[in-house]
């Protein structure tokens, strides 16, 4: 053993570390595989047993991480917790058998017995009560809070299930949501709150649907809707300008055109015309 600051106790703990340092190793056969693999803890029989190069990683329990070569910066706590992951990274498991089958995956978290159990190279899940998502395989993204949670998911990605038995209808669902103990949500792109015994959905307010028009996105007005008073009447004004009829007025009022009242000027042109020179006609008496 050439690596510095190494612990071993027990029967072929890091017996075969090289140039790996600062490891620790507590337990028969912890570590034993060890040659480069750095800033390690294996505590119980075959905890780590086949790292090699892995870096950073933490097993508690017999056969925690004991399949583990290259994989960095994974946590198992619990006998079989991660047992036969190998390379995947960045994964934490508390709980007997929880990520037990994972492989290649990484960053996916498990807490409780069994949970995750049937992962082998999804990534991004996150577990939590005893078997939950205990059926993932390669699904992605996922988030089981509660015992048997998300249990019929296999490869569906980014589904989330909050309460005991919450759960998808199908086990490649995507982006479906159930909330509430034994709801199951039936397709994908879905949101199901509650289960089959639930006669209330209360809240203070009202639900909300965005669209384009309350987020002020993409909004184009249509004939003067959504537009102040002032601009909708120039719409209009332009429109009888392009028919070239005039914009006096305001088009809602719907008024019909008066006859303009005659001028002195007008009435003394007529009486030149008819012969009675420039005088104004007699008024009737």
């Amino acid at each position: 053993m050439s690596g510095g600051g190494n612990t071993a106790s027990g029967v072929n703990a890091l017996t075969s570390n090289t140039t790996g340092a600062n490891n620790t190793a507590s337990g028969v056969n912890a570590l034993t595989s060890n040659a480069t693999g750095a800033y390690n803890t294996a505590s119980g029989v075959s905890a780590l047993e086949r790292n090699t190069g892995g870096i950073n990683n933490t097993a508690t329990g017999a056969s925690a991480l004991a399949s583990n070569t290259t994989g960095n910066n994974n946590t198992a706590s619990g006998y079989l917790a991660l047992a036969n992951s190998t390379v995947g990274g960045e994964n934490t498991a508390s709980g007997y058998g929880a990520l037990q089958s994972n492989t290649g995956g990484s960053a996916n978290t498990a807490s409780g017995a069994t949970a995750l159990p049937r992962n082998t190279t999804g990534f991004q899940n996150t577990a939590s009560g005893a078997n939950a998502l205990s059926f993932n395989t390669t699904g992605r993204g996922n988030t089981a809070s509660g015992a048997n949670g998300l249990v019929n998911n296999i490869t569906g990605s980014n589904n989330t299930a909050l309460g005991s038995r919450a759960d998808v209808a199908a086990g490649d669902l995507e982006n479906a949501t159930a909330i509430g103990a034994g709801a199951i949500v039936n397709a994908s792109n879905k949101v199901r709150v509650g289960n089959t015994s639930v006669t209330v959905i209360e809240g203070q307010v009202g639900f909300t649907a965005s669209s384009d028009a309350h987020q002020k996105e993409n909004f184009q007005p249509v004939d003067g809707e959504g537009r102040g008073p002032h601009l909708a009447y120039s719409g209009h004004r332009r429109a009888a300008r392009a028919h070239g009829g005039r914009c006096g007025r305001r088009p809602d009022r719907d008024r019909q055109p008066h006859p303009r009242p005659a001028r002195s000027r007008d009435v003394r042109r007529a009486a030149r015309v008819a012969g009675h020179g420039s005088h104004s006609p007699a008024h009737p008496g």
